[in-house]
């Protein structure tokens, strides 16, 4: 479903509104409200919902799209570069590169599936679903590995810090 960008103004929502309402009121045999000549200013409420009616719109505006996964290609392919030029100064930093690689890859599969993670809670179970409707779970799996959001991981976490410390 691809959306349309509005703007806000005479030629956005708020002039779809005008001619919806002038429109409307002439099919059932009013007239429409006569518009003001005085400019009025919105309240707080008004802006906020004027903005998020837009942002709504054009979040999944192709190019909107396109931006999202070009930016999650570069932090996925950065962290790797990260993880080789660091690897023989900081062994145990250029492991984590790798973890912050698979991160942005799970985007950028989300963002080409057209799909939405949503929450951040539960983030990994929530990218397994999409990948197994798009026939990509197999491919999911091997990154959350990567990432070490697997299952194995998981518990081999849990225990850790379950155990007692001495």
């Amino acid at each position: 479903m691809s959306r349309t960008p509005q703007t806000v103004g005479p030629t956005g929502r708020a002039g779809h509104q005008r001619l919806w309402t002038t429109a409307h009121c002439g099919k059932l045999g009013r007239t429409a409200p006569e518009e003001s000549t005085k400019p009025t200013v919105p309240t707080r409420i008004e802006l906020v919902n004027r903005f998020a009616a837009w942002i709504s719109d054009v979040r999944f505006h192709p190019a909107i799209v396109a931006a999202r996964i070009d930016e999650s290609w570069r932090q996925a392919t950065g962290a790797l570069s990260e993880a080789t030029r660091i690897r023989l100064d900081d062994p145990a930093a250029s492991t984590h590169q790798p973890r912050e690689s698979a991160r942005a890859l799970r985007l950028v599969l989300i963002e080409q599936w057209g799909e939405r993670l949503g929450s951040m809670g539960r983030e990994w179970t929530r990218f397994a679903r999409p990948a197994d409707r798009h026939g990509q779970a197999e491919l999911a799996a091997r990154i959350a590995v990567v990432a070490g959001a697997d299952p194995t991981t998981a518990v081999t976490h849990l225990g850790r810090d379950r155990a007692p410390h001495g």
